[in-house]
Formats: C-alpha cells, sequence, structure tokens
C-alpha cells in the first residue's frame, strides 16, 4: 500500500521557528488594555479578532493568520496566565491562584470568556440566596450588634462567592489539562495539572484543526505549532479532543456541547459537500483502530503470548489504512505520529521488517516535530527508538553479508 502523504515532507527543522509577539506584554500573555481598547490585537505571524457569529450570545476573540504560515512553523510558546498544582486542582486552589496574579492579570483574566456549565448551578442558587437575603437586610437599621455584625458577615461571604464563581467559571471554560496521563509514576502533588493560556484559549475549535497544542514541561510553555499550510488571513483552529478523529458527527455534537463548544468545520455541517466523505473516513479509522490496538496490546504486554504472526501482518496492513483514513479526513497532528510509532516499535520489530521500521520511526520523529516542535522532552524518546531501529536494521544487514559470504 503506498505510503499516505501526511504532510511530512514540509516538516524540517528550518520549518520549526519561534515568531515572538511584537506587542507589549504581562507576563507572556497580551496586555490587558490592548484586548479592551482594540477589535484587532497585532502578533506576528497571527492577531486575535473580535468576531460576531450566529448562535453565540457574546462577540468572541479568535486567531487569524497575518501572513503564510508553513506546516511546522511555531507560532508561540506561551505561558500561563494562571496554573494551579495537582494538589491544587480545587475550587479554593484556583481562587487562591487568582489572588497571587497582578492586578492587571487579574483585569485581563475576569475579561476571559465564560461557559456557563451546569456543574456550577449549585454555586449560582447558593449566590441568589445570599444576594436575596442581603437585600432585604441592607437599608434597614440594625436591631442589635449582633445583626449589624451578621450584614458585614454577609457582605463578605457574599463577595468571596462571586469571586470564587467568576474566576472558576473561567478557569473552567479556559483552562488546558497538562498531565495527559493519570497513572503517570513521576507526577507529584506539585505536578502543574491545569493552566490557563490567554492567547490559546482564543483558537477556534475544529475537527479538522490547523493548528496543534501542546503544553511543553521542558520550557513551561503551550506551544503552538501549524499542522498545516495555513494561507493570509485564515483563521487558526484546534481540536479539544483527539478522539474527533474516530467519532461520528453526533458524537462529536453531544462531547462539545458538554463542553460549551460548538464547531462549523466541513466534518461538522451535514450541507458541506465534504462531509459525508469525512464520516466515512473517520468510521473507517475508528473501526480500523480498534482491531489494531487489540493486537498492539497484546505486543506490549510482553507476557510470553504473543499474536499469531499473520494476526500482526494484518494489523500492520490496517495501520497503513489507519493512516490513509485520517490523512483523507485532514489530520496532520499528533495522532498520525502515534500511529507510526505503533509500526515503528511494535508491529514491525516483531515482522523483522527493520528497514521498514526505520523509514516509519523516522517518519514518526517527523510528524512529532511538526506537531510540538523539536524542543519538546518526548521528542528524545522517538529518537532514541528511530536509533534502535537503524542498529537492529545494520545488525540484520550484517547477518545477511555474513551469511551471502559463507
Amino acid at each position: 500500500m503506498a505510503q499516505p502523504d501526511d504532510g511530512n515532507e514540509s516538516s524540517t527543522s528550518v520549518d520549526t521557528i519561534v515568531m515572538t509577539p511584537r506587542s507589549k506584554h504581562s507576563g507572556s500573555t497580551i496586555h490587558p488594555d490592548e484586548i479592551r481598547s482594540e477589535r484587532q490585537t497585532h502578533l506576528d505571524p497571527f492577531e486575535i479578532r473580535v468576531v460576531h457569529r450566529n448562535g453565540e450570545a457574546y462577540p468572541l476573540r479568535r486567531l487569524y493568520a497575518t501572513k503564510t504560515i508553513p506546516a511546522g512553523t511555531r507560532l508561540l510558546a506561551e505561558k500561563p496566565l494562571i496554573m494551579v498544582t495537582k494538589a491544587n486542582y480545587h475550587f479554593q486552589g484556583i481562587a487562591d491562584a487568582f489572588v497571587q496574579l497582578s492586578e492587571d492579570d487579574q483585569k485581563q483574566y475576569l475579561r476571559m470568556e465564560l461557559i456557563r456549565y451546569p456543574e456550577y448551578a449549585a454555586m449560582e442558587h447558593d449566590i441568589d440566596s445570599k444576594i436575596e437575603l442581603y437585600e432585604s437586610l441592607v437599608g434597614k437599621e440594625p436591631e442589635s450588634e449582633q445583626e449589624a455584625l451578621d450584614l458585614t458577615y454577609l457582605e463578605d461571604s457574599l463577595s468571596e462567592a462571586i469571586r470564587s464563581w467568576r474566576v472558576n467559571i473561567r478557569f473552567h471554560s479556559n483552562s488546558t489539562e497538562l498531565i495527559p496521563d493519570e497513572n503517570d509514576p513521576d507526577i507529584t502533588p506539585n505536578t502543574p495539572a491545569a493552566a490557563v493560556f490567554p492567547v490559546a484559549s482564543c483558537i477556534q475549535q475544529s475537527c479538522i484543526p490547523n493548528l496543534c497544542v501542546t503544553f511543553n514541561k521542558n520550557i513551561e510553555r503551550m506551544t503552538i505549532q501549524a499542522t498545516h499550510h495555513v494561507a493570509q488571513g485564515e483563521e487558526f483552529t484546534v481540536s479539544s479532543r483527539y478522539r474527533n478523529w474516530y467519532e461520528p458527527l453526533n458524537s462529536r455534537i453531544r462531547h462539545l456541547q458538554a463542553a460549551g463548544n460548538q464547531c462549523r468545520c466541513p466534518a461538522c455541517d451535514p450541507s458541506h459537500p465534504d462531509f459525508l466523505t469525512q464520516e466515512k473516513h473517520r468510521a473507517n479509522a475508528k473501526s480500523k483502530a480498534e482491531l489494531v490496538e487489540r493486537i498492539v496490546g497484546r505486543l506490549m504486554r510482553r507476557d510470553g503470548h504473543p499474536p499469531l504472526r499473520t494476526s500482526v501482518a494484518v494489523t500492520e496492513s490496517n495501520i497503513l489504512d489507519l493512516l490513509n483514513s485520517l490523512v483523507r479526513a485532514g489530520c496532520r497532528d499528533s495522532e498520525i505520529a502515534r500511529w507510526r510509532k505503533c509500526l515503528a516499535q511494535e508491529v514491525l520489530p516483531f515482522l523483522g521488517k527493520w528497514t521498514a521500521a526505520v523509514a516509519q520511526a523516522k517518519l514518526t520523529v517527523k510528524a512529532a516535530e511538526r506537531c510540538w516542535g523539536e524542543d519538546h522532552p518526548e521528542l528524545e524518546q522517538l529518537r532514541e527508538m528511530q536509533r534502535r531501529a537503524e542498529k537492529k536494521m545494520n545488525e540484520e544487514l550484517e547477518k545477511l553479508e555474513m551469511n551471502g559470504r559463507g
């Protein structure tokens, strides 16, 4: 089967560059007055525009390219405006982190978009009850010293409840989870768990994204990389869930609505001419992924009971078919690297196809560089996988030469 064109040819070391913002920054985030006073905030090579769309209650801030962007380009490495550790990832911990911000950063944070999540209904009801009680008492002459103290306590309690709601609901609306695997043995109570990145939070959801947004723990920045060629004036988009590549429209809509998101990409528009093709490729990707995961899971267990060689050979074909469906659906993100890694590290070595394993390892590294940038900590593991495959391939070639001489 021909190798799917996943755009790796455009992902070279010279494409992966850092563009430095031109505007003033507070920390590493946009100066609060710029978003308030301008409908467009100019950075390099993108700008933040205030847009109005049908179905949205409020205007939104979204990112657009100000120049042509090659795939593999890093747009920004952004510091968090507010971040909490695993130990402090709760309502009070988030509220405490907000208090530590500068006055300007607090103002910027409170201007961020919010989504009215059902989880906050109880908190909102409690605030409404406090407001009703406060309104019934304020303006009256206290009948006792205790009543005056009670009113003062109620004022403080109401103020704290409103601030906690404003802070936490915005964190919920704009934050990014930083722990991909809760079972990671390296996770400690002090491990960063979630954070808000003001520029990254402006990126529009799409099931056919042109960006990959990843937290780089080595530099403690959220990196924003172009995974597709992006034309000048085009909107930047990112997928909120990797599972979007494997789900039909009705399932994606359910998950997006639960997160307060809407998507208007061709894969989510039944009237678009590409809609049925998108559904077909995602359905095929899902069916192939389910078949592959069973066999690859057995290979990874190393329990002395490997799958049959014929099953692994079929799995190789299924992964290539899966990659082809993902690429045809528009995928250029880390899912490509994930499945190429399966080929390079598990399937092809089991089959003894070391030349093919080396080729897939190289493609894995290129795909990861395009999505994450060359400084991502996980890249060294992938490069080491490539070196191991190259070493084994050379050993096998030497054996063939020795056997030929004999």
